[in-house]
């Protein structure tokens, strides 16, 4: 594969600060740009941090997170993540660099091991920012152990794309529509190897002869006990089911141009009643909303789990009508919101903490706090929901840190993510966008793909442009949302005025097509 000097630009102290917006980009071979990213103050300062380099193995990574409770937390996990990914690849994998030249483990990308090594990166990383609190929070400075955040990794290797998740940030990727057009996949598969004698593909052909019913046992059975599905069924999977709702659309589109922008769960289970592709089940009805939000409807289940949902979400699927139809990219999610507004997180939470009424309080359906006090379930920092060192006593000063009254029964988070993988494909994988949730709080996924994509694949389109347009549809949107102007949005002050109009907003946009295209992957 072809070597690169990525150069990092950095942006203006005064972004830093949070009185302005931050956009840096990275390049390769010193003209393409590979990504961009673009960022929003409604704190002062901002709490949101991203880093994106060339690490020195020859990896790509690409990270955002998420701060709450201060910007210590997001700002120490920025600097210090990708060097802990780097160390655990090294740790796993062996160390191949040589003198002149970055090892790219060519050959050697082990899904399972960098998954672990992606884990240890995290869990290290969220031990040393302990370390480093710890004796403040012994002094009586508590603030600084208040201090959490969302983390969000993105690692590009020899041809796979590796997610790894911990909290509500999101990563969503751009499908090229007309590469799954019919089919769902093109194209011959690549192995762990390019040589002639190389071993057995990572992932296996889809075999078009399976069946949607029995794809969907062995996908809503891994789901509901938090596991992975096999590479071979998720590929079966999605290819399948991406090919049911191209066609599905294609065969509806004159009743779905009356259609909601977003289809619930009832209403896609009606939709897709009227499938007649082949393998599609046999319709059923979906559980009403006081049964839990179940839905009994494979096809259902399916298209929430192709999304990044649970089998068992009551939130409604990320289907969209005619205008996705018209859409040149499908939006695929590579990640799962850990959040406890998510019926699969309150479950989790209410099966470990069992008596606990108070383990989650929902102000509204779409906010909910572990104990009243934090919304993701996973996250860097954030020590009184995970050590009881960390948490003060009643008589203490407040200063001195946070109480929980009992019951409290920690750990009630965690800083391990959940990783997913996949293999780049050359004209179907197109780019990636990384985004803490200011931006999703604002639109939907397949939203934000064709937004973005739009503005991509123009004539002069850039990663820069790209990722400016979603923060600008999203401040758009907030100003909407409060009825003024987006001047008016503008001249409001960073801090608790603002940010009570919107969040936060990161937004990295990776060209994944250049990339492909460098390194000879696909």
């Amino acid at each position: 594969a072809a070597a690169a000097a990525a150069q990092w630009q950095r942006e203006p102290a005064e972004a830093r600060r949070g009185s302005a917006p931050t956009e840096a980009e990275l390049e390769a071979d010193g003209s393409d740009t590979i990504a961009s990213i673009m960022q929003y103050p409604a704190n002062k300062p901002i709490e949101d941090r991203c880093h994106m380099e060339r690490l020195p193995n020859g990896s790509w990574w690409f990270s955002v997170f998420d701060g709450h409770g201060g910007w210590q937390c997001s700002d120490y996990a920025s600097k210090n993540l990708h060097i802990n990914v780097a160390k655990a690849m090294a740790s796993h994998l062996g160390d191949n660099l040589s003198d002149d030249e970055m090892g790219l483990y060519e050959g050697r990308m082990d899904r399972r091991t960098v998954t672990r090594a992606l884990k240890s990166a995290f869990e290290r990383t969220d031990r040393q920012y302990m370390v480093k609190v710890a004796g403040a929070f012994e002094l009586g400075f508590g603030r600084d152990t208040r201090a959490g955040s969302c983390a969000l990794g993105t690692l590009v290797v020899d041809g796979l794309l590796f997610v790894a998740n911990a909290g509500d940030s999101r990563a969503v990727l751009a499908v090229n529509r007309n590469a799954i057009d019919g089919s769902g996949s093109k194209g011959p598969r690549r192995g762990n190897s390019r040589g002639p004698d190389s071993a057995p593909p990572a992932e296996a052909d889809v075999d078009s002869g399976w069946n949607i019913d029995e794809l969907m046992g062995q996908a809503a059975l891994k789901d509901s006990v938090g596991e992975s599905i096999s590479p071979e069924v998720a590929e079966a999977l999605r290819a399948k089911l991406l090919d049911q709702i191209y066609q599905l659309r294609r065969a509806e589109q004159g009743k779905l141009g009356e259609a909601p922008p977003q289809l619930g769960a009832d209403a896609a289970a009606g939709v897709a009643g009227s499938a007649s592709s082949p393998g599609a089940s046999e319709n059923k009805p979906s559980a009403s909303p006081s049964s839990g939000g179940a839905s009994r409807n494979p096809f259902v289940k399916a298209v929430r789990i192709l999304t990044g949902g649970s089998a068992n979400d009551d939130e409604d699927m990320e289907v969209k009508s005619a205008d996705m139809h018209k859409s040149a990219f499908v939006a695929v999610e590579m990640s799962r919101d850990h959040n406890c507004r998510e019926k699969r997180e309150r479950e989790l939470l209410e099966q470990n903490h069992p008596g606990e009424k108070d383990v989650v309080i929902c102000r509204r359906p779409d906010l909910c706090y572990i104990k009243g006090r934090l919304q993701p379930t996973r996250a860097l920092g954030d020590f009184y929901l995970k050590y009881p060192e960390f948490m003060r006593d009643s008589t203490e000063d407040p200063a001195a840190g946070r109480y929980v009254p009992p019951p409290y029964t920690p750990p009630y988070i965690t800083c391990t993510p959940e990783v997913q993988v996949r293999t780049l494909r050359k004209g179907v994988d197109e780019f990636l966008i990384l985004a803490t949730d200011g931006l999703w709080d604002m639109m939907s996924s397949q939203e934000a793909i064709e937004i973005a994509g739009d503005q991509l694949r123009q004539p002069g389109g850039s990663p820069a442009l790209a990722s400016s347009v979603l923060i600008d549809e999203a401040l758009r949107r907030a100003a909407k949302a409060r009825n003024i102007s987006i001047a008016d949005l503008k001249k409001t002050k960073p801090g608790s005025k603002r940010r009570a109009q919107h969040d936060d907003i990161s937004v990295i946009v990776v060209d994944l097509a250049k990339l492909i295209e460098m390194h000879y992957w696909g």
